[in-house]
């Protein structure tokens, strides 16, 4: 069976977004930081922005034209990589043994505790000591 996933591959909505909405923003904060006479960190880390918004931009751009783009959803197999949300066959646990002696259950909750527990298993509610 195929299992469609979330790519990591940059898009052009993603290099539209950093140009229109990033790109003046780090414009304005470098401005606001240099008039305000902030310590010089600000603007250092307000170009450090803007030149990662520049690499966004043209990465975005660039993947939206290319032959051999990276995608933003994979189609895969179950042999190429595991789908996350299924779990594995031998995920489930073991049942508890226990004797109805040893048993008790969560009043947060009602999961069967086992009696020297100090918390539950399911909720993580404090047990009341007996």
């Amino acid at each position: 069976m195929y299992s469609l996933k979330p790519g990591r591959g940059p898009s052009l909505l993603s290099a539209l977004m950093a140009l229109i909405v990033g790109v003046p923003f780090v414009i304005f904060w470098i401005g606001t930081a240099h008039k305000a006479g902030a310590p010089a960190f600000f603007t250092y880390f307000g170009v450090m922005m803007l030149l990662f918004l520049v690499v966004a931009v043209i990465m975005g751009f660039y993947n939206s034209q290319a032959k051999n783009r990276i995608s933003q959803y994979d189609i895969t197999t179950p042999e190429e990589e595991k789908d996350p949300f299924t779990p594995p066959a031998n995920a489930s646990a073991p049942p508890i043994k226990e004797d109805s002696a040893t048993a008790r259950f969560c009043p947060a909750c009602g999961a069967r505790v086992q009696k020297d527990f100090q918390y539950c298993p399911k909720c993580g509610a404090k047990q009341p000591q007996t």
